[in-house]
């Protein structure tokens, strides 16, 4: 069973999302090149936090591994 103070906190993030996404729902128009989409804000603002998410585990993936495996040496 989870901590009451984590599902709490995660009710509370939801929300905050929730009410992110009906404030920023405007649809703007992304170009790129020769490609235009006609896409909503709150959709570009999570892709681009979600992609930079993925590269910050992803960079520091080598580090904990590294780190793992010299903890082991030392044991």
């Amino acid at each position: 069973m989870k901590n009451p103070a984590t599902i709490i906190i995660s009710v509370i993030l939801l929300l905050l999302v929730v009410v992110f996404t009906i404030q920023n729902s405007d649809k703007i128009i992304v170009k790129l090149f020769f490609w235009d989409a006609d896409i909503s804000l709150s959709l570009i603002l999570f892709s681009t936090m979600f992609i930079g998410v993925l590269i910050g585990i992803f960079s520091l993936v080598p580090t904990i591994l590294r780190q793992r495996r010299i903890i082991k040496k030392l044991k």
